[in-house]
């Protein structure tokens, strides 16, 4: 049985403001996420919030057992939350 991505209605609708080729993007890297297992780096050690970038955007999700949940997209670079 292979992991799901599940995205909260307020993500989804803030991805809905974005152009034609970040949502591509997006959704490329989630299909990509379903199929791997696993995308980026644990936010911290022993953490199950993980975080990947594609090109100016951050995505970060929280990963159990055959789920992936969508916490939060990020546009830009905001440089507190990754250092």
């Amino acid at each position: 049985m292979s992991a799901k991505v599940f995205i909260r209605n307020s993500i989804a609708k803030e991805i809905q403001s974005f152009d034609k080729s970040e949502k591509k993007l997006i959704s490329d890297s989630l299909d990509m996420l379903e199929s791997l297992g696993q995308l980026g780096f644990p936010i911290f050690r022993k953490s199950n919030i993980w975080k990947f970038r594609i090109e100016n955007l951050r995505v970060i999700y929280k990963k159990t057992s055959n789920r992936f949940y969508v916490l939060k997209i990020i546009k830009g670079f905001d440089p507190l939350f990754f250092k």
